[in-house]
């Protein structure tokens, strides 16, 4: 592979997205209805395609049997391959091994539902493993994360941070950035008062 201009060296960056037409921002539909839930969740694929298009990056997809269109959002896509577990943090352990199966030793999970995330943020957090932190998070405003994983609960953050200090690991945290989780969470990021 060529060496691009801010390439994130042995790291593997894996993209959790869902297809196109499968349930997504289901707080969002709820309120609002499925249609502006799905332009909603297009926005944020592309804004994370945006961010990332200077790297080589894999999509690990659910939602349905193929990438279907999420090969035209992430169109410089290294590769795309199915989620596969029963729960989140099995599936992202799953396409971890799937990337060290390809030689990479470490591994960016992130997620598409925060646009606020940087490029800057990705270089930092390999980085921070290059220098030899275990363990980086991008935190976000509502007590999880964004890069590792964008689903959140009010305490995964804090729950991940108590884990990583019994194992005695080094972690890094990121600027805390904020994801769309509710209509009103993207009204925010569009008006821009995140």
């Amino acid at each position: 592979m060529e060496k691009r201009e801010r390439d994130i060296d042995a790291t593997a960056l894996i993209v959790f997205a869902k297809t196109l037409g499968s349930p997504v921002k289901t707080r969002i539909a709820r309120t609002e209805g499925k249609q502006v839930a799905d332009r909603i969740y297009s926005e944020l694929l592309h804004a994370t395609a945006e961010t990332i298009k200077g790297f080589p990056y894999y999509v690990a997809f659910t939602g349905g049997p193929v990438p279907g269109g999420l090969i035209a959002v992430f169109n410089r896509a290294v590769s795309f391959f199915p989620q596969t577990g029963n729960d989140l943090g099995v599936r992202m352990k799953n396409a971890c091994l799937y990337c060290q199966d390809l030689g990479f030793a470490r591994f960016i999970v992130i997620g598409c539902d925060c646009p606020g995330r940087t490029a800057g943020d990705i270089v930092q957090a390999s980085q921070a493993m290059q220098q030899g932190c275990n363990v980086v998070l991008g935190p976000v405003s509502d007590g999880g994360y964004h890069l590792a994983a964008a689903w959140s609960t009010k305490e995964l953050l804090k729950e991940t941070l108590m884990i990583v200090e019994k194992r005695n690991l080094r972690c890094s945290l990121l600027q805390m950035r904020s994801d769309i989780d509710t209509y009103k969470d993207y009204c925010s990021w569009k008006s821009g008062v995140r």
